[in-house]
């Protein structure tokens, strides 16, 4: 899929290249209607924009411990466990 988009890159620029605009430096016989403006636009649009830098506060970053409260431990009493487990039940 990359080298599609790709080559598909590559050949609308190579084809707006290869439609030279109206000379405009001859003037009187072009009449400026037949979209030679959109050939200008895809020949002198930058394909990686400009990063503008804003004039911001740097940005704050908070750390902070995040302590586990102890929890109270049960000690096992076995003598509450009357009765062991039972057994499985008989298969059908």
């Amino acid at each position: 899929m990359a080298m599609v988009l790709i080559t598909i890159a590559l050949l609308l620029t190579a084809l707006a290249y290869a439609s030279p605009p109206d000379p405009t430096w001859v003037g009187g016989f072009w009449d400026d209607g037949d979209f030679d403006d959109v050939v200008i636009v895809v020949t002198s649009v930058l394909a990686i924009p400009t990063l503008h830098r804003i004039d911001a506060p740097p940005t704050r970053i908070v750390l902070g411990l995040l302590l586990e409260a102890p929890t109270p431990t049960i000690a096992y009493d076995g003598s509450v466990h009357h009765a062991p487990r039972s057994p499985p039940a008989p298969a059908r």
